[in-house]
């Protein structure tokens, strides 16, 4: 995979799963420049869907 040349050219996503105190699971959604590894944004709740995914990217994109 070629190396990118500045901010906003490749980003990488993954989830993230852990649990509160009481035992309720949480998701996060983490986006990162592999740039200059920095999060433009993260997306937490207890339940994330395709359709909320794809929401946030079209956010990040425009």
């Amino acid at each position: 995979m070629p190396t990118p040349n500045g901010a906003d050219e490749s980003w990488a996503m993954d989830f993230v799963a852990d649990a509160l105190v009481h035992g309720r699971r949480i998701r996060m959604l983490t986006i990162i420049d592999t740039w200059n590894r920095e999060c433009p944004h993260i997306e937490v709740d207890f339940s994330l869907t395709g359709v909320r995914v794809a929401r946030v990217l079209e956010q990040l994109r425009q």
